[in-house]
């Protein structure tokens, strides 16, 4: 059965929460503003590889396009993703975080609402949220750092 958000029948609300209207702390989560659409999601590479601070989009993007030395951000509209690389920098890293809040102010500038969540992700340890914006994910692409980090210990340690 498929229903559209709003126009749920009261058995709907009644079976699963008890009351035959929507729940109160669901209301907070809808729109405020219909004219603002969910927009597709954009992901951009953010470097200083070259020696000099470098955000670049990345356009049909896919799980590969993850690079192992470098910070990601993942614009999904309600939560902007900082996805760090395991060989990422510091510098990388504090500067993704500026320029998350940057970017957050200047999208609200154009209309887009202010109450974005920005989630961290290690490589690795992605959320099944972060996966679900990349179609074809596969765990098995990532070498894990823990897994890493007893190949070398067994490495040293034999």
């Amino acid at each position: 059965i498929e229903v559209k958000q709003g126009e749920e029948p009261e058995e709907l609300w009644q079976e699963i929460f008890g009351q035959s209207t929507r729940p109160e702390f669901i209301k907070q989560y809808e729109r405020k503003s219909t004219d603002i659409k969910p927009i597709e999601p954009r992901l951009f590479l953010v470097t200083n590889e070259t020696g000099y601070f470098h955000v670049e989009e990345i356009f049909d993007y896919v799980q590969e396009d993850l690079d192992h030395g470098d910070v990601m951000i993942l614009d999904a509209f309600d939560t902007i993703f900082v996805w760090v690389g395991r060989e990422s920098n510091a510098f990388e890293k504090k500067k993704s975080m500026d320029l998350c809040q940057f970017y957050i102010n200047m999208c609200v500038n154009n209309g887009r609402e202010n109450n974005v969540n920005i989630v961290d992700e290690m490589e690795g340890f992605e959320s099944a949220y972060f996966k679900s914006f990349f179609p074809d994910w596969d765990d098995n692409n990532f070498v894990k750092v823990s897994d890493k980090l007893k190949e070398i210990s067994d490495s040293v340690f034999k």
